[in-house]
């Protein structure tokens, strides 16, 4: 199932490139708006993940491989949300 954890892997990292982007300043865009904006972007990829493990309900997972997932997921999300503020 090491397959599994590297097709995650590989979806949170295509994930991350679709959407987070530079906030460019000079466009429409002042320093306030800038944590909201990075809430769209980690928000979008959250559902992205959401999406990735609905699809993955219907194979046959083990334990092993169910936890290390959600390892990964929580430990993405979680610098994905530190990053805003930063």
């Amino acid at each position: 199932m090491n397959d599994k954890i590297e097709q995650l892997k590989t979806e949170i990292n295509r994930l991350k490139e679709l959407h987070l982007k530079p906030i460019n300043l000079n466009n429409d865009f002042n320093y306030l708006s800038i944590p909201l904006e990075k809430t769209k972007q980690v928000q979008k990829i959250t559902e992205g993940l959401s999406e990735y493990l609905d699809s993955l309900s219907n194979d046959n997972i083990d334990k092993e491989t169910q936890t290390e997932i959600e390892k990964i997921i929580d430990s993405e999300i979680s610098n994905l949300m530190n990053s805003i503020y930063s």
